[in-house]
């Protein structure tokens, strides 16, 4: 068994209280001169623990949710300046100009594109359902939606009819 002083410890750490130093030929521990007695035992090492949320979600709950089963992508950067390659890429998965979305299934052709033109979109895995609400979302709404016309217009006319100036 090899013991080093404080002032020549090499090659070793400090895991849970007790000194792992490393040789050539075999690892020994050694207890920390600051541990425990019950420390200066050798530790076996234990299973990985588990995650506690992984062991709050029962079974039943995660297979309710259904499987994500398309991509969601948004065009989020432009395709001006950039090789007819990656442009050409664009228009095949169906996006036509910034801020436009399309909805692509899991596979291995439109990973590939989703890919090669990584830095320009953004994508989120959805469900088909819920793929089509959000595409529902968006591409319902025309130029103009959601503005009310009041009737007021900034620096209207100033001009007076003809008949009624005095």
């Amino acid at each position: 068994m090899i013991v080093r002083t404080a002032a020549n410890i090499g090659p070793s750490r400090v895991l849970y209280g007790v000194r792992t130093i490393a040789s050539s030929s075999t690892s020994s521990t050694v207890a920390s001169s600051s541990s425990s007695p019950a420390a200066s035992t050798s530790r076996q090492s234990s299973p990985p623990r588990q995650s506690s949320s992984s062991s709050l979600k029962s079974p039943t709950a995660q297979s309710q949710s259904p499987p994500k089963t398309h991509h969601f992508v948004k065009l989020v950067r432009s395709t001006i300046g950039l090789q007819q390659v990656y442009k050409d890429t664009v228009r095949s998965l169906g996006l036509k100009r910034r801020h436009s979305v399309a909805l692509v299934p899991f596979n291995k052709g439109f990973g590939g594109m989703l890919i090669k033109v990584k830095e320009l979109i953004e994508v989120r895995n959805v469900t088909k359902q819920e793929g089509l609400d959000l595409l529902r979302r968006t591409k319902d709404r025309s130029e103009g939606a959601g503005v009310v016309p009041t009737g007021l217009a900034f620096g209207g006319s100033r001009s007076k009819s003809v008949e009624g100036e005095p």
